[in-house]
């Protein structure tokens, strides 16, 4: 009687004459009835099946759902369909991917085997680019599968060259493998690469090959004696608060913060070692402008600012950090080498660093201009008399606190008054001020008064190894080899711009002469000598006449050589007054 033989679905696969067998339909041998090998075959088929046809190469004729052991691999895998067509598959690669991703739903995956095709959400569908990741990762917080700020992008090591800018959505974490092994490269270098959303986070990777446009070299001001030997590569000479492309990271524009970005254990490296001509300068590590951000009145940001953490720069005659306006930045632990600015604060731009270190390049800490505080709680009062009236109160709860009298900056009749019209500043019955002019210029006056916020760095635990020594690498400490040489003069900078009015024009004191406004640098630091610095950065005099600004002071310094103490604040004090008494008093002999 001839045997039909079927699969499970009932196909007939085969059909075997008595006393014959079939060794083409399937991988075993399908025999008859009366077959005289009956035993042999018999146990050979079973241990076929218990070994799942262990070899090096898979067995012939398969049929679907069969499975085979590649030994060369350690690998089970199963013969099925796969895109239309029957090959060998890892055994439940399907089923493996949906086990991982329900294990861990909310985590997208970036490898350099992956396909930016593929869903990105396990390491058997990685996506090739961290943006296509990022986009993934938008559409499904968009389309409520995950939370915000419960979502991780992991990065396999690895070199990306990436089509930047990358937008990183709001609490969206990006993690690299680490920051030696993972490199993300932009395709064009002058764009930014990183765009920083709320309470996002990266950590543990490399952005290198990015070039700031413009210039660092560019925006270094010029015609102020040797100091700025390095400046305007390309003779622009443009302000610092110059919009600038080329920056690691930055905001994302039209974005609202509400939880500060966080960079922590990451690097920027860019720029080719070259001379002080500033040959490829490099790009920058982080912008904090909040210019770009939504200012919908109804719906103001809360903050403005980004955190960094164990963050190394060495940006060839690029930038550390910039922060700009109402920019405010924090950092801890952040490494600076052979850049142009270290920490450049414009426009009353606020930073504030711990533990941090500043190599070579040629200036440190920059801080220039100002902004006017539009809070509610600032002093924005215009007032108007007919010039016998010497008082007037600002609104109710407008106070002017001590600490702000500083920055407090009259506009009588559209002039903006820093010097000329003395004033003093007492408590209000309402919460408010009482503004007192000491010698108010006659006839009808209409002053305005407001609070100007200064930029500000605050640097604590700062370390100044050869700062100033320039952007060559041959300028290396003498312990590596070099030549390397600190110029004093440029430790640290804290640069005046010229004040405007509230018109926009140029500012003058009472002589006509143009008005220049600081920024603010308070810090303790140490330098390669061994000298100490403590207290505010005092700004050079300017000669209105030439436009040249003298070096910075420090207000207290302690000279480890020469085992002296000097600076402005040093020689105002009553010990700087009193130690040549005491020295002499205590001298033998």
């Amino acid at each position: 009687m001839t045997l039909n033989i079927r699969k499970t679905d009932t196909t007939l696969i085969a059909t075997v004459p008595p006393g014959s067998y079939n060794a083409t339909a399937t991988s075993l041998i399908l025999f008859g009835k009366n077959f005289a090998n009956y035993g042999t075959a018999f146990n050979e088929n079973m241990v076929h099946l218990m070994e799942h046809f262990a070899n090096q190469t898979p067995p012939l004729n398969p049929i679907v759902g069969q499975l085979w052991f590649d030994t060369t691999l350690k690998e089970m895998k199963v013969w099925q369909d796969q895109g239309g067509v029957l090959q060998w598959v890892l055994l439940n690669a399907t089923s493996l991917q949906t086990i991982a991703e329900g294990v861990v739903p909310n985590r997208f995956y970036v490898s350099k085997k992956g396909d930016d095709a593929n869903s990105g959400r396990s390491w058997f569908t990685a996506k090739r680019t961290i943006k296509s990741a990022c986009a993934a990762a938008l559409t499904s917080i968009t389309l409520g599968e995950f939370e915000e700020s419960h979502v991780t992008i992991l990065v396999a090591s690895g070199e990306y060259e990436e089509a930047c800018p990358i937008t990183v959505p709001p609490g969206v974490s990006i993690i690299g493998d680490n920051l030696r092994s993972v490199t993300v490269r932009p395709a064009n270098s002058t764009s930014n690469v990183f765009l920083l959303s709320s309470g996002c986070y990266v950590y543990g990777l490399t952005v290198r090959g990015h070039q700031l446009y413009p210039s660092a070299l560019d925006i270094t001001p010029y015609n102020q004696g040797n100091i700025n030997q390095w400046a305007n590569a390309s003779g622009l000479g443009l302000p610092r608060n110059t919009t600038q492309t080329g920056w690691a990271f930055s905001f994302t524009p039209g974005g609202r913060i509400l939880v500060s970005p966080y960079i922590q254990n990451c690097s920027s490296i860019s720029g080719d070692p070259g001379t002080d001509s500033g040959v490829n300068p490099g790009g920058g590590g982080v912008l904090v402008d909040p210019s770009v951000l939504t200012n919908d009145p109804l719906d103001p940001n809360r903050i403005n600012s980004i955190v960094v953490d164990a963050f190394t720069q060495i940006n060839l005659g690029g930038i550390g950090c910039k922060v700009v306006g109402k920019g405010y930045m924090q950092l801890v632990s952040f490494f600076i080498n052979f850049c142009q600015f270290g920490i450049l604060c414009v426009d009353g731009g606020h930073a504030t660093l711990l533990n941090s270190n500043c190599s070579f390049g040629n200036y440190s800490l920059w801080a220039e201009g100002y902004r006017w505080l539009d809070n509610p709680q600032a002093v924005n009062q215009t007032w108007s008399s007919d010039g016998t009236v010497t008082q007037f109160l600002t609104t109710s709860n407008t106070k002017v606190y001590p600490d702000q009298y500083g920055d407090l900056v009259l506009e009588v009749n559209d002039i903006q008054q820093i010097y000329g019209v003395d004033f003093n500043i007492s408590d209000g019955p309402n919460n408010n001020s009482l503004i007192t002019l000491t010698n108010p210029p006659s006839g009808t006056l209409t002053v305005q008064a407001r609070i100007r916020f200064s930029s500000l760095i605050e640097a604590s635990g700062y370390t100044l190894s050869y700062a100033g020594a320039g952007l060559d690498y041959t300028k290396l400490s003498p312990s590596q080899g070099g030549n390397g040489r600190a110029d004093p003069n440029k430790y640290t900078i804290a640069y005046s711009q010229q004040a405007t009015n509230f018109n926009g024009g140029a500012a003058v004191n009472t002589l006509g002469q143009e008005v220049y406004t600081s920024g603010r640098i308070y810090h303790t630091s140490t330098d390669e000598s061994g000298d100490f610095y403590v207290g505010v950065v005092t700004p050079g005099a300017w000669d209105l006449d030439t436009g040249v600004q003298a070096s910075p002071i420090p207000s207290f310094r302690i000279d480890q050589q020469r085992g002296a103490i000097d600076g402005r604040a040093f020689y105002q004090s009553i010990f700087g007054f009193m130690a040549p008494f005491i020295l002499a008093l205590t001298r033998r002999g």
